[in-house]
């Protein structure tokens, strides 16, 4: 069995739930809140920014310089644009929607 399809619910929570704690961390709760829905709003939205977050053909370094674009072009906090670099380092950027959701 493929290990992606087990990303469960709490994989996901547990990346939801890192976000979470960093924000508050770092005193950017709110900040980090407002991009989450700004991304989930992309997700939602914009058949480009699925193709690039769900398709696996995608090369990393090609998925991590637009979403870098993306996070200078809406000053996007440090923090969130690492998690986002994070995701896609690990190769769980498909999931990008259900762990912001959990956030």
């Amino acid at each position: 069995m493929n290990k992606n399809n087990n990303f469960s619910g709490t994989s996901a929570n547990s990346y939801s739930q890192a976000l979470y704690e960093l924000s508050v961390e770092n005193n950017c709760l709110d900040i980090i809140e407002e991009q989450v829905s700004a991304v989930l709003k992309l997700v939602f939205e914009s058949k480009d920014f699925n193709l690039l977050i769900k398709d696996p053909t995608n090369k990393k370094k090609d998925q991590l310089e637009i979403i870098n674009i993306i996070c200078d072009k809406f000053n996007f906090n440090d923090l969130f644009k690492k998690f986002l670099n994070f995701l896609i380092i690990k190769r769980r950027m498909f999931y990008i929607e259900k762990i912001l959701q959990d956030f």
